[in-house]
């Protein structure tokens, strides 16, 4: 600032500094930190504050989605390769089960034994284990890319 001559006279306002720091992506330690400073005058007024606070974290959040969403897309498709071949499992038990009953001999149509039913039973909790933590997944995907304000491919 100059004085009424044109000199530049320095003038020393107090003023409070904030300094945050915020990991972006946990599965990566302290790769991806981003640091956050910025200084309001002593009497700047808390709503004022209160304002550049949720502006900061806001868009700190917003960039949190991106490195998450980016992590979890890739875990929903490893995981829904795993569910095909779930399926595919739940599948071999039954066909196995049905060459086994024909091979026997027995006459009447197949019905599981008390192992087989209790295999079948795994491999369809385990099928449907799967389809719900995709389900979940896919949710979270959705709600991060609302976070985000843009629109993935997360739907199949």
């Amino acid at each position: 600032m100059a004085d009424k001559n044109g000199k530049v006279v320095s003038v020393t306002t107090p003023v409070i500094a904030y300094s945050f720091s915020f990991n972006l992506d946990q599965t990566r330690e302290n790769l991806n930190n981003v640091v956050v400073q910025f200084h309001v005058p002593v009497d700047e007024p808390e709503a004022h504050i209160n304002a550049i606070l949720d502006k900061v974290v806001g868009t700190v959040e917003r960039q949190k989605a991106a490195y998450v969403l980016e992590t979890l897309r890739k875990e929903i498709e490893l995981n829904k390769r795993a569910l095909v071949q779930a399926k595919a499992d739940l599948a071999g038990i039954h066909e196995a089960n049905q060459k086994e009953h024909l091979a026997s001999g027995k006459k009447g149509a197949y019905k599981p034994t008390g192992v087989q039913a209790t295999r079948i039973q795994q491999a369809k909790d385990n099928f449907d284990r799967m389809q719900q933590m995709i389900d979940r997944q896919m949710l979270m995907a959705q709600q991060l890319e609302e976070k985000r304000g843009v629109a993935g491919p997360t739907a199949s």
